[in-house]
């Protein structure tokens, strides 16, 4: 049988990885994303389409 010091370090283990899961999943929240389509005149008045892809990650990894 483990001993008592065993159990707390699996213990704690576990709930840092929760933690470090939970932490993850909120933080790069992909449904955010979206793309944006700017149309500008440029300077002989054709209409120019500028897509830009808009997320609002805090952390990439």
């Amino acid at each position: 049988m483990p001993t008592k010091n065993i159990m707390i370090f699996i213990v704690i283990l576990f709930v840092i990885s929760f933690l470090v899961i939970f932490f993850i999943t909120s933080s790069n929240y992909y449904k955010e994303c979206d793309n944006v389509v700017n149309k500008e005149l440029d300077k002989n008045g054709i209409e120019a389409a500028k897509k830009e892809h808009g997320c609002n990650e805090k952390y990439s990894f």
